[in-house]
């Protein structure tokens, strides 16, 4: 049966040679652009959502509303730790400081962009495996740095790196204490080394609050998003009652599609999906277009060749008929018979 039903299909494609290409080539050129859409939405919503505390996990932006509600996920250093201080719903939190400079091992040296300082809350609130060693000691001194597993192999190949001593722009010396996997592609956090936010001074840490940097909290369990806005969110009036800047609480899984808490990537999610469905609807309407065309084709050629069939025959030839009778033997044996033409209507 599946295989008369195959063979029939391929009769019907190189019998409609034209059609078929052209409905294939539409249909298969449509599905194909709705899959790439949907690989490239489907990458975009898939941000930071790895993280088993994404749902406790705030990205803090600065929003200032005289100036046409322009925000910003960049705030000063202090303000972390002391939403932490201030706040029993803070479990903990972490600033994310990018630190670029040159690397030596031995003879090898790179210039290396991906440097961060964290806080020891980073490992804590985001899920990146560690391959080796103890990433708690990583983030706790300023002697201390994790790597990612990339930076291993580049600086120490096959050797086993713990231990091993960096050294960042020719003095300071940090001790290798953990690997860890490199960060994925669909992630904000794209670093190489993470070290300790304690080389950086002291005032600016503690006392300057001037805008620097990310900065991020995650909240206890239980505790409401709403509820903790609202505490939070004059927190720089409290402590300047000149400033004209409220604070934000983002959550981490649309920190990538809401940048600065602002709808941006967002909006190129939804007009790419909205562009897969309209490709979608065109490439089955064409497809029904063309079947609908070739049916009605076919079923001309059928009332086309009724009509010659049924065509009547002119007075008189029905005459000469007779003579048309064609002779054949009889089954029975009874001698020859005749088989008589039918004499047609007439018009």
């Amino acid at each position: 049966m599946i295989r008369n039903y195959i063979l029939t299909t391929v009769r019907n494609l190189f019998r409609n040679k034209v059609f078929a290409l052209i409905n294939i080539i539409g249909f298969a050129i449509g599905i194909a652009c709705v899959i790439l859409f949907f690989l490239w939405v489907s990458d975009e919503v898939s941000y930071d959502r790895f993280h088993e505390n994404r749902d406790r996990i705030f990205n803090l932006v600065s929003v200032f509303p005289l100036d046409d509600m322009h925000s910003m996920s960049v705030t000063p250093f202090p303000l972390a730790p002391a939403l932490k201080e201030r706040y029993p719903e803070v479990e903990t939190y972490t600033r994310y400081w990018q630190y670029p400079a040159l690397v030596q091992y031995g003879e090898l040296s790179y210039v290396d962009e991906k440097i961060h300082l964290v806080d020891p809350g980073f490992l804590d609130m985001f899920s990146f495996p560690v391959i080796s060693g103890d990433p708690e000691e990583a983030l706790s001194g300023k002697s201390a740095v994790a790597i990612t597993e990339s930076v291993a192999a580049r600086y120490f190949g096959t050797e086993d790196p713990i231990g091993r001593i960096l050294t960042l722009n020719k003095e300071i010396k940090l001790s290798v204490v953990a690997v860890l996997e490199d960060p994925p592609a669909n992630t904000f956090f794209d670093f190489s080394m993470l070290a300790s936010m304690d080389h950086e001074s002291e005032y600016r840490l503690h006392e300057d609050w001037s805008f620097a940097g990310p900065s991020y909290i995650m909240l206890k369990k239980g505790t409401g998003q709403r509820e903790f806005q609202e505490k939070v969110k004059q927190i720089y009036r409290e402590e300047d009652p000149e400033a004209e800047v409220d604070l934000l609480i983002q959550p981490l899984k649309k920190m990538h599609l809401y940048r600065d808490g602002k709808a941006n990537r967002i909006v190129l999610v939804c007009l790419f999906s909205g562009i897969a469905v309209i490709i979608l609807l065109l490439a089955c309407i064409n497809y029904m277009n063309l079947k609908k065309v070739q049916g009605d084709r076919v079923e001309k050629n059928q009332r086309s060749q009724q009509r010659t069939d049924h065509l009547p025959v002119p007075r008189g030839i029905h005459v000469l008929l007779p003579a048309f009778n064609v002779p054949r033997p009889d089954p029975c044996g009874t001698g020859q018979t005749t088989v008589q033409l039918p004499y047609p209507q007439t018009a």
